[in-house]
């Protein structure tokens, strides 16, 4: 997990900025057939979601 929250941390700083920081990534289910994840920033949560 250690680089995926890497990656995700990269996408909230070319996404939000360099202040906004990732807090905590965690998945959740999105269905039968999809992944999703809840990133929580000092920016607010976001969630994706993709399919399988």
């Amino acid at each position: 997990m250690h680089e995926q929250y890497e990656l995700y941390q990269q996408v909230i700083f070319e996404t939000l900025g360099p202040l906004a920081q990732l807090n905590t990534a965690v998945f959740v289910a999105a269905g039968n057939h999809n992944q999703g994840i809840k990133l929580e920033t000092t920016e607010g949560p976001f969630f994706s979601q993709t399919q399988l």
